[in-house]
């Protein structure tokens, strides 16, 4: 069904946290399959804990896998998300090819910047070798502690107006480190006894009916271009 891949050509940017946020508000009404593609498996922990019946996890094999474990999650889940190693394996790349959508997060540091930056390089050259064009939005997380300059904010103000980035920003509350701490969605926190929980979810909510949003959307474009070219072919 719908494949999303977060992908990165930084570390420490917030990539598996968005992906988990996204994939436990999207479960909430919908079927949801995460592939882990972390060597060391970082989100199997977090999924051997949580209990919600419409969220599965599958830890993959590797890039001799990758596309045939894809295949499988989208026989059974209305979405699949793909928490990527980062943008340059063959795992990476092959995962990007299968994806309707890829989410690249930054931030607003001006080491983000050059990471966006690095992010498009790559993204040229894989579109390169896949042939296709790879639908990507860029999603801005912010760290509730990171304080930016005036300049830094500056920059990524004139950075937002050179790529396709979601209207939403994604504040890392530290409710959502309870996630992992009560083995629960990020609806789950709802429960627990802590500060800013609501604009947690909130936040969560609102990134995850963008994302539905520009699914749809992408989906509208290739079925309107199928028929114009199924409809050129007829009149040929």
């Amino acid at each position: 069904m719908n494949v999303i891949s977060f992908a990165s050509a930084q570390a420490g940017v917030g990539k598996s946290t968005s992906a988990i946020l996204l994939a436990s508000a999207l479960a909430r009404h919908y079927t949801v399959t995460v592939i882990d593609c972390h060597p060391k498996w970082q989100l199997m922990y977090w999924a051997s804990e949580i209990d919600m019946d419409r969220l599965k996890f599958i830890a993959s094999r590797g890039e001799m896998y990758i596309q045939d474990e894809i295949d499988q999650a989208r026989r059974t889940s209305d979405f699949v998300i793909i928490d990527l190693e980062g943008m340059a394996t063959r795992a990476d790349v092959f995962a990007m090819g299968e994806s309707d959508l890829v989410i690249i997060p930054f931030g607003e540091e001006e080491r983000h910047e050059t990471a966006v930056r690095k992010a498009l390089a790559h993204l040229e050259r894989e579109q390169r070798y896949l042939r296709r064009k790879i639908p990507v939005g860029f999603l801005r997380n912010q760290a509730s502690q990171v304080v930016t300059t005036d300049m830094e904010r500056s920059r990524s103000a004139k950075l937002l107006e050179e790529i396709d980035s979601f209207k939403t920003k994604l504040h890392f509350h530290k409710a959502y480190d309870y996630m992992e701490i009560y083995a629960c969605g990020v609806h789950g926190l709802a429960c627990c006894n802590q500060p800013n929980v609501d604009k947690a979810i909130l936040d969560a909510e609102l990134f995850a009916e963008e994302v539905l949003y520009v699914i749809r959307e992408l989906h509208f474009a290739n079925t309107k271009r199928d028929r114009a070219h199924v409809g050129a072919q007829v009149a040929a």
